[in-house]
């Protein structure tokens, strides 16, 4: 396959995956009487840093929302790289590696610290942008 589509496999996993974190994670309720104890007490919990006042909560969610901006960047992103793999593979390249490097960090991540479904997207993210980066062959990585 072509560098273009491999690509464009990897935008869409990487927008399953935005979706899902956003669903999964941001936006989910409670799923126990533990949990939503847990969230109150996160929310209780303030601290005062750099003049401003925060819970925990706030903490916990405003990560979460920001992971989710961060991933439908990098979705957008791996979508805009395909016209310049297709016209200009060679300055392409190193973009699309650094892209699967930043995937495979994800990855090794999500196995340490969470569950199946963002283990396999974000190593199948990773597989395509390596498969991507390596389908043109004939065109060496420029120097910087």
């Amino acid at each position: 396959m072509q560098s273009a589509t491999w690509l464009r496999i990897a935008a869409a996993l990487a927008a399953f995956q935005t979706i899902g974190h956003t669903v999964g994670a941001v936006l989910a309720g409670p799923s126990s009487a533990e949990e939503a104890a847990l969230r109150e007490t996160m929310g209780a919990f303030r601290v005062s840093l750099m003049g401003m006042e925060r819970s925990y909560w706030d903490f916990y969610l405003g990560s979460g929302w920001a992971i989710t901006a961060l991933a439908g960047t990098l979705t957008a992103v791996i979508w805009f790289v395909v016209p310049i793999a297709r016209e200009l593979p060679r300055a392409a390249r190193p973009i699309i590696l650094s892209l699967a490097a930043g995937f495979a960090a994800v990855t090794a991540i999500s196995a340490l610290y969470f569950v199946t479904a963002p283990i396999v997207i974000a190593a199948l993210i990773t597989v395509c942008l390596v498969l991507a980066a390596l389908s043109n062959p004939k065109s060496p990585i420029p120097n910087p």
